[in-house]
C-alpha cells in the first residue's frame, strides 16, 4: 500500500492504546516508541503504555523520557 492510496483520517478515528510489554529493553524501547508516535496517526487519538516486567536497566526513564505512560509491573 503506497501513501497515496491512504484515506486522510477524520474525527471519526478511534481512540488507540498501544501497549509495548518490555524487559530489559534499553537498547530498543526508544526506537519502539517514537515509530509508534511518528506514524501519521492523530496524537491526540493515541497513547503509548510500556508495560514494564522488571527492568533492571534504563527501559523505564526511557520510555518516560519519550512521553510513553509507563506500568511497572515487576513478576507479571
Amino acid at each position: 500500500m503506497n501513501s497515496s492510496s491512504l484515506r486522510p483520517l477524520d474525527e471519526a478515528e478511534p481512540f488507540v492504546s498501544v501497549v509495548i510489554p518490555a524487559f530489559n529493553e534499553e537498547k530498543h524501547i526508544r526506537s519502539c516508541i517514537q515509530s509508534v508516535i511518528s506514524n501519521h496517526y492523530p496524537a491526540d487519538l493515541r497513547e503509548v503504555i510500556v508495560v514494564d516486567n522488571g527492568s533492571t536497566d534504563r527501559t523505564v526513564e526511557i520510555a518516560k523520557d519519550c512521553g510513553a505512560e509507563v506500568l511497572e509491573m515487576p513478576g507479571a
